[in-house]
C-alpha cells in the first residue's frame, strides 16, 4: 500500500482511476482472467506513478465532480427489465435481449425507419457487422429498418473541427482522450443507461473509469483499449542487425540508428508519439499531463523534445491514416515497422487472411516499452440529438449497447489483440482459439488493472500545449 495517507489515497484513486471495487469495496468482482492479474501492490504501485494530482485537476477541476458513491446511484437508477444496473452488476444477472424492447425504447423497435449517422476514427473499418451486430443483441436484430452512415475522421483534432462546422455531423461520436474537451464545448450528452443493459456486463474498472463520467453522468461507454506502439518484423530487423536490447526500448525510435532510416510507417497523428518523446527526453518511466505542459511550453526542455523527434524523423518513411495500407506494407516487409495500435500487430501475427495458423503470417512482435501509451475508445452521443429526434436518440443508445455484446467484443480480441470491457467476451474468445492465450498475455491485455492504471494517463492534452504540438507536427513531416 502506498505511504500516503489512506484517505488522500482512496481520493486520488476515485479522483485518477475511480476503481470502484478498490475504493469502496463494492461487491461486483471484476473478472479473473484465465491467466490471473497484477497483485495488488503491483498495482498500487502503478498508481503512485501518476503524479501531481493537483496540477492535473488545474486542467481538469470537474473530475472532483463526480464520485463513485454518486456513480452507484445513478446506476441503480437506471432500471431494466432485468432491474437496475447496478443490481445485476452485482448479482451477476445479465440481460435478457428478448426483453429489450420492453424498455423505455417506447416504439416497437421494428416498426421504427430512420438513419443513424456515425462518426468515427478512419481507416478503422467500423462499418463492419462484426463489430456491432454479433449475436442476440446485434444492432440489425433490434433496429433491422434503420440505415447506418459511416463518417469518418483523421484524429480527434479533425474530430472538433467537423464538429464546429458542424454539430450534427454524426449521431454517434467515437472518442480517445477528447471526450471532456468535447463535453465542455458542449457537443457530447450524458447517456440513458437504462437503454444500455448490457453495462451490467461490463469489466467494474472500466465501467467506472474516471474519464468516461463528467458532473456526474456517464457520457461514453468503453469499446476497446490497447496500445500505441511500434508492431516490427523480427526477420527484418535480425536481417539489418538492429540490436536487440532496443526492440523494447523508446531508444529504437528516439535515438540515431541508421540501419533503420526509411524503414517505419508512422500513423500520422502527433498525439499517437509526442508523449512518449516527452517521457523519453525527460528520463522517466511515466508521463502525465503536468509533465507534458512543462516539458512542452519550457524552451530548453522542449528543444530536448525535438532533438527526440528529429532522431526518428529519418527512419520515417511513410505518414498514413488508412490502416489497411499499412497492414500490407508490414505484411510484405515494404515496412519493417509500423507506429500504430493493436491490429497492426494483429495484421502480422494472422496475415492477410486475418486467420491464425493458415501459412500466411509474418515474424512480428510488438514494443512493449517503458512507459507504454495506452488508450481506450469509447462512443458517445450528440448532444444534439435528442432534441432533433427523440426516437432516433434511442436509437443510438440501442447502437451502443449493440457494440458491447459479448460476442462482438470477442471478435476486438481475436481480431484485433485489443482489450474487451465485457467481461464475457474473454471466455468467448478464448473457447474458440486457445493459441490467442499467450499472446494476449504477453501484450498484457488481459490484465484489466494494468490497463485501466496506464489509462489514468489517458485524455487529451490541453489547447495551450495540443496548439503547439500540431505546428511542430507539420514542420516535422515537412
Amino acid at each position: 500500500m502506498s505511504a500516503r495517507p489512506w484517505k488522500l489515497y482512496l481520493a486520488a484513486i476515485a479522483i485518477i482511476c475511480l476503481l470502484v471495487g478498490a475504493a469502496i469495496g463494492w461487491v461486483a468482482k471484476p473478472l479473473v482472467t484465465p491467466f490471473g492479474g497484477v497483485s495488488p501492490e503491483e498495482y498500487d504501485a502503478a498508481l503512485t506513478k501518476i503524479t501531481e494530482y493537483e496540477s492535473m485537476i488545474e486542467y481538469y477541476a470537474h473530475r472532483m465532480t463526480t464520485q463513485p458513491s454518486v456513480m452507484i446511484d445513478y446506476l441503480k437508477a437506471a432500471v431494466t427489465p432485468e432491474g437496475s444496473i447496478w443490481y445485476m452488476l452485482q448479482s451477476g444477472i445479465r440481460p435478457d435481449p428478448d426483453k429489450y424492447p420492453y424498455t423505455e425504447l417506447g416504439m416497437p423497435p421494428r416498426n421504427f425507419t430512420g438513419k443513424l449517422v456515425i462518426g468515427t476514427w478512419a481507416g478503422l473499418g467500423r462499418d463492419d457487422p462484426m463489430w456491432w451486430n454479433e449475436g442476440p443483441w446485434g444492432f440489425k436484430q433490434i433496429y433491422p429498418n434503420v440505415t447506418l452512415e459511416w463518417r469518418t475522421f483523421e484524429d480527434e483534432p479533425d474530430l472538433r473541427a467537423k464538429l464546429e462546422l458542424d454539430p450534427d455531423w454524426a449521431d454517434i461520436i467515437e472518442v480517445c482522450g477528447a471526450q471532456w474537451k468535447l463535453i465542455e464545448a458542449g457537443f457530447l450528452a450524458p447517456l440513458n443507461s437504462s437503454l444500455i443493459p448490457l453495462l451490467a456486463e461490463l469489466l467494474p474498472e472500466w465501467l467506472f473509469h474516471y474519464a468516461f463520467w463528467h458532473d456526474s453522468k456517464l457520457h461514453g461507454v468503453n469499446i476497446e483499449w490497447g496500445q500505441s506502439s511500434l508492431a516490427f518484423r523480427t526477420d527484418i530487423f535480425e536481417e539489418l542487425e538492429v540490436p536487440g536490447n532496443l526492440w523494447n526500448n523508446w531508444s529504437l525510435l528516439f535515438e540515431p540508428l541508421p540501419e533503420l532510416d526509411g524503414k517505419i510507417w508512422m500513423y500520422d497523428s502527433v498525439i499517437e508519439i509526442l508523449p512518449s518523446a516527452i517521457a523519453y527526453a525527460a528520463g522517466t518511466d511515466y508521463w502525465d499531463i503536468p509533465l507534458m505542459v512543462e516539458w512542452t511550453l519550457d524552451q530548453e526542455k522542449w528543444a530536448k523534445v525535438e532533438e527526440a523527434m528529429y532522431n526518428f524523423r529519418p527512419k520515417i518513411a511513410k505518414f498514413f491514416t488508412g490502416v489497411e495500407e499499412a497492414y500490407t506494407a508490414l505484411q510484405t516487409g515494404v515496412a519493417a515497422g509500423v507506429f500504430c495500435w493493436n491490429d497492426m500487430y494483429a495484421a502480422g501475427a494472422l496475415g492477410p487472411d486475418w486467420e491464425w495458423d493458415t501459412g500466411d503470417e509474418v515474424p512480428v512482435a510488438w514494443m512493449l516499452p517503458t512507459p507504454g501509451d495506452s488508450w481506450g475508445t469509447a462512443y458517445c452521443i450528440n448532444s444534439r440529438l435528442l432534441e432533433r429526434d427523440l426516437e432516433l436518440w434511442k436509437v443510438a443508445h440501442a447502437f451502443l449497447n449493440a457494440v458491447l455484446a459479448a460476442e462482438a467484443q470477442a471478435n476486438k480480441i481475436m481480431e484485433w489483440f485489443e482489450g474487451a470491457p465485457n467481461k464475457y467476451a474473454w471466455d468467448i474468445a478464448i473457447g474458440e482459439w486457445p493459441e490467442l492465450a499467450p499472446i494476449i498475455e504477453e501484450m498484457r491485455l488481459n490484465n484489466t488493472y494494468y490497463y485501466t492504471a496506464e489509462c489514468s494517463y489517458w485524455i487529451e492534452p490541453p489547447d495551450e500545449i495540443t496548439e503547439i504540438w500540431a505546428e511542430f507536427w507539420l514542420e516535422f513531416k515537412g
